[in-house]
């Protein structure tokens, strides 16, 4: 397994997943063109929420590395209660991610790793070239190292050799921390009654996104086990609205920092007022 930044005491690292790059109400950098040359035009919604990430990476500056965890495409979505799509040409999605990426993160955060994970099916498993998670880091990899899990990424990272388990999906829930805290239950439950078990194979840090809720680290088991969840980039929309639990949007970026075997983490929220998404 590999062990990243093996050297540091401390790390900072940004938490971003689920942009659903070209859904209506999901991520769009501006000047995004069809292979035509017709231009993806951004809605105000969506300006505001470029313009916000921008301000956010700017804000937080250089990291050691961006943990950049799936559903980063809209994709077809052929589930029931298909969503909206600005544009439905996933090369299209795929390059929307890239420069969204390059005009946010690497310009103002620069991060010496991109960890990227895969995220759901009905999300990344379309397109000629397969999956659109893979896509888009394949190209992110050309400006930032990539690490890539398919579809989970465990990874050592810092001195204090925090074992990281990276993945995009979890239940989806009022509350994050039931599913989180059942997570590292399992995987005690799985050592234990395994004959070559040690509870040092459970992970340190459990990443998870999907629920488009984000979830600060926080400790269990007295400060040894940490979860977190990354906050999205994709407004409620036509899905969300159809959830059992009622939720608001709460987009936005978060800064993780790593030392001496804990985490702290800050959330930036990207406020967006009503009023300045109203057309007149």
């Amino acid at each position: 397994m590999l062990w990243v930044y093996s050297a540091c005491d401390r790390l900072k690292f940004l938490v971003t997943a689920d942009w659903h790059m070209l859904d209506q109400v999901g991520a769009n950098p501006p000047n995004i063109r069809t292979k035509e040359g017709n231009l993806i035009s951004q809605s105000n919604l969506q300006k505001l929420t470029f313009e916000g990430a921008q301000k956010i990476c700017k804000d937080i500056g250089k990291t050691d590395g961006a943990i950049i965890d799936g559903d980063l495409a809209a994709g077809k979505d052929p589930k029931q209660y298909g969503i909206p799509l600005s544009d439905a040409d996933t090369d299209n999605q795929v390059e929307a991610a890239y420069q969204f990426y390059k005009e946010t993160i690497y310009k103002y955060c620069n991060p010496d790793y991109a960890f990227i994970t895969m995220g759901t099916p009905y999300h990344v498993l379309v397109g000629i070239g397969g999956n659109l998670d893979y896509q888009i880091a394949l190209r992110i990899s050309e400006l930032t190292p990539v690490l890539f899990g398919y579809p989970n990424l465990n990874v050592y990272l810092g001195s204090d050799k925090l074992l990281w388990n990276i993945q995009h999906r979890m239940a989806v829930t009022k509350d994050p921390m039931g599913p989180l805290v059942r997570t590292f239950e399992t995987y005690a439950r799985l050592e234990m009654e395994s004959l070559a078990g040690s509870m040092e194979n459970i992970p340190t840090v459990i990443c998870r996104a999907h629920i488009h809720k984000p979830q600060l680290p926080a400790p269990i088991a007295g400060g040894k086990r940490w979860f977190l969840c990354a906050p999205p980039l994709k407004h409620l929309g036509i899905y969300e609205g159809l959830l059992p639990y009622p939720t608001k949007a709460s987009i936005g970026l978060m800064e993780v920092i790593q030392e001496k075997g804990s985490l702290q983490g800050k959330f930036y929220p990207i406020e967006i007022r009503k009023k300045e998404i109203e057309k007149i």
